[in-house]
């Protein structure tokens, strides 16, 4: 089981969006007959950028820690994103872990 805390500011040009995905009881669930994932917990900031009040440009970093600790990994996300109308947005995400 996880539980989530989000926060988020934004204003007619920025954005900020920070969040943190912690677990609080660890209940094993088997995927297959061979793998069971370890529990995550993911810490992470975007912060995004308005070009035109239909061109969103955006960064996020987060980290992800495991119980286990043998995969602890942080990655990087570049997004741009298009409002082609509204309720419709096309993007291309550009990400490094």
């Amino acid at each position: 089981m996880q539980v989530e805390v989000h926060a988020e500011a934004v204003s007619n040009n920025w954005n900020f969006n920070a969040y943190v995905l912690v677990t609080i009881r660890e209940v094993e669930q088997k995927i297959n007959w061979f793998y069971t994932p370890d529990a995550l917990d993911t810490y992470g900031l975007d912060v995004g950028y308005f070009i035109a009040p239909e061109l969103n440009a955006s960064v996020s970093y987060y980290y992800r820690s495991v119980d286990s600790s043998k995969a602890d990994a942080s990655g990087v996300l570049a997004r741009l994103a298009y409002e082609v109308t509204s309720g419709v947005t096309a993007g291309v995400n550009l990400s490094y872990v």
